[in-house]
């Protein structure tokens, strides 16, 4: 199990430290007990840093901790090793799936999926935070 590596985008991090009973938060605590590799950019985390400086500015502290504790973060891609995956999310979401693909993610979870249309040329699913939860709970089933 500990072998599915999940990339977080944005949007499900900042879900995941707000709420205590979600399956953002689910998935952070998976992450934190080394059930699924949680990773994410450097992008992403500034991008819900930025988020969160302006619309919940205390939450910032705990948001960190639990980064920290759950989260693996990985480098940017470069714009070059971007270049292949233009096409297959939005314009400012290619560089998320980029980075996914990259750090061999299993899974992308987002609560945006329709800015993501990988082909079937690379190995990875685009799923909400519930969907993959579900995916998990009938993984750990068959053990």
């Amino acid at each position: 199990m500990a072998s599915v590596s999940v990339f977080f985008d944005s949007d499900a991090l900042i879900a995941g430290s707000a709420s205590k009973s979600g399956a953002s938060n689910i998935l952070l605590q998976l992450s934190e007990l080394k059930f699924i590799n949680g990773l994410a950019s450097a992008r992403v985390i500034e991008e819900c840093n930025r988020n969160l400086l302006k619309k919940l500015p205390n939450a910032v502290d705990l948001f960190k901790r639990i980064i920290d504790c759950s989260i693996n973060i990985v480098p940017d891609p470069t714009d070059r090793e971007c270049a292949f995956y233009k096409d297959m999310a939005h314009e400012k979401d290619f560089v998320i799936l980029t980075s996914a693909i990259q750090n061999k993610a299993r899974y992308l979870v987002t609560f945006n999926s329709k800015h993501y249309f990988p082909t079937d040329t690379v190995n990875i699913k685009i799923v909400q935070p519930g969907e993959l939860l579900l995916a998990i709970r009938e993984m750990m089933s068959d053990l």
